[in-house]
Parts: structure tokens; C-alpha cells; sequence
């Protein structure tokens, strides 16, 4: 039995999208790509399927996998809010502040999918400085302090 080009093409489709669920960790590209292994195994044992029915089987299981996924996320999601995870923190500022003008805070390990967070800190703040987190005021907004490293609080090295 001969394997058709269709089939391998849509295995590269699924490994082209498992290539971005890797770079961008959405489940986007996860789902996406689990759905196009269905088109390519019917392509597998029925060889002479027109393209447009393959192209709806795609769609077809590329929904139902999202469904899955939402509904799943939602019974097992963990209840972890923005409020909860945000303080303490520790990022860099992109863009300096002070208790007048927004900054931009870059963080280490993104929180509810973002990474950057406008923020405000008490002190003026230049661009570049290390930064933790001490507050959420409003949605993407935050309030920061500069960390204190151990030359500044006395017991450096």
C-alpha cells in the first residue's frame, strides 16, 4: 500500500503547529496540531478523499479539541487569581516610573498569560531597574518597589 503525499503533508501541518505550541506554550498550536492528525490518518485509509472534506474534518476536530480543552480547563482549572499571584513578583523595568507616570514592568515568569505589566512605584524609577512587585491596582496595573540587593541591606559579600 502505497502512503499518499496528502497524508505527509498533513503530518507536517501537525508538526508546523506542535513547532509553534512550542514557542509560544498557548495550547493553541497543540490543538491545533491534534486535529490535523485526524485528516491525515482518514487521508491514511481512504486516499481519495477530496481536499475540502479534509479541510472540514480539520475544522470539525480542531473545534472539538478546543471544546475539550475549555471545558476541561474549567473543571480542573486552579483558583489562582491576578491579585493572589502578583506580589512578590520580581521583574525589570522596560520603561522607568514614579508615583505620577506609568512604567513598563518586564517579568520574569509571565502571570495570567502576560508579562508585561504597566506599573507605579512610590520612588522614581529608572529604566533597567530590578523591581518586586507589592501590589495590583487596577487590571495590568501594578504597584512596585526596587529590590534591595544585599550590598544595599548590609550583609554583601
Amino acid at each position: 500500500m502505497e502512503v499518499s503525499i496528502v497524508w505527509w503533508a498533513w503530518i507536517i501541518v501537525s508538526g508546523l503547529f506542535l513547532l509553534i505550541e512550542l514557542m509560544t506554550t498557548t495550547f493553541f498550536g497543540l490543538w491545533m496540531a491534534i486535529a490535523a492528525l485526524v485528516p491525515a490518518f482518514v487521508a491514511l485509509i481512504w486516499p481519495d478523499m477530496s481536499i475540502e472534506w479534509q479541510l472540514t474534518l480539520w475544522i470539525i476536530a480542531m473545534l472539538l479539541c478546543s471544546w475539550l480543552w475549555a471545558r476541561y480547563n474549567r473543571r480542573h482549572h486552579i483558583s489562582e487569581t491576578v491579585e493572589d499571584s502578583l506580589p512578590g513578583q520580581i521583574g525589570v523595568l522596560a520603561r522607568g516610573c514614579s508615583s505620577t507616570q506609568q512604567g513598563l514592568l518586564l517579568l520574569q515568569k509571565p502571570v495570567m498569560g502576560a508579562s508585561e505589566w504597566r506599573c507605579i512605584s512610590d520612588e522614581s524609577l529608572l529604566a533597567d531597574a530590578r523591581v518586586v512587585v507589592t501590589e495590583q491596582l487596577e487590571q495590568h496595573l501594578v504597584r512596585v518597589e526596587r529590590v534591595q540587593s544585599l550590598h544595599q541591606q548590609g550583609g554583601g559579600v
